[in-house]
């Protein structure tokens, strides 16, 4: 499957080579645009939140601050607590797990699968506006076409007015990993369908850089050349190297979806 990723001039010149290569960064998800997305909800027992609070300040998971004294217990505790637990001692996780999260319960489970996961974002499209706009430098930019290796890692993001199920927090007792999964990547794939325009695809990974296909295509956005010159004339290059196809944009047509066509050798300029 062919999917597209954006990106600012910047940002495509200074890690081109891992463009080039297929390799591509898998974010942490709390660093999105959207503070809704992958904003993995908890369900709180009776009695719970006051008790979670208490513990989050003596050991800080969160710091006290005059504007927030305590957590929200309906935001994003879990992504807090996970950026919390990465840089605290072993001494204080073991003793996280063992108020808190029990081996077998569902507050494990959850940090296990959270703890290093990271989330490339791609699209179906190369030829959005908004897209363009949004993840492009105002098209600025540039989008990497890739054929995806292993087309069972793609998730397709569905987008919906209502928000996935709460995953129940301090739940003990015999926990069903299936049903943990579901709950999970509900979670990381669903969306608002205000963003539906972003026909988004995504891949779960652990954070970091990794290979996730072979560059098949590169589209320059319509303002490139005035964005970053250097970047524009670095990328317009590959089209005379043994490359994939470079794309330049030729603007809108009777259709609100931006026209491409390949640079060849002799009209690079043109």
């Amino acid at each position: 499957m062919r999917l597209y990723k954006y990106t600012s001039a910047d940002t495509a010149l200074e890690y081109l080579e891992d463009f080039l290569s297929g390799k591509l960064m898998f974010s942490r998800p709390w660093t999105f645009n959207d503070p809704s997305d992958c904003d993995i909800r908890l369900q709180f027992k009776e009695g719970n939140v006051e008790s979670i609070n208490q513990y989050i300040v003596e050991v800080g998971v969160v710091p006290v601050t005059q504007d927030r004294p305590q957590i929200n217990p309906h935001g994003s505790l879990l992504w807090q607590i996970v950026n919390w637990y990465e840089g605290t001692t072993e001494e204080k996780r073991a003793d996280f797990n063992q108020i808190y999260a029990p081996e077998g319960s569902t507050t494990y489970n959850c940090l296990q699968e959270v703890i290093s996961k990271g989330v490339l974002s791609l699209s179906k499209i190369p030829n959005n506006p908004l897209m363009w706009a949004h993840y492009a430098g105002k098209h600025t930019g540039y989008c990497f076409e890739y054929e995806i290796e292993n087309d069972s890692d793609l998730i397709e993001v569905s987008y919906s007015t209502k928000r996935p199920t709460k995953i129940p927090f301090f739940a003990k007792g015999t926990f069903d990993p299936d049903f943990g999964q579901r709950l999970m990547l509900d979670q990381f794939s669903t969306k608002s369908s205000d963003w539906a325009y972003e026909k988004e695809v995504r891949i779960l990974r652990p954070f970091g850089v990794h290979k996730v296909g072979s560059l098949t295509g590169i589209y320059i956005g319509l303002r490139a050349f005035h964005g970053n010159p250097k970047a524009y004339g670095t990328i317009s290059d590959l089209a005379d190297a043994d490359k994939p196809p470079v794309y330049k944009n030729n603007g809108l047509g009777s259709l609100y979806e931006f026209r491409f066509s390949q640079i060849m050798k002799t009209n690079k300029f043109s």
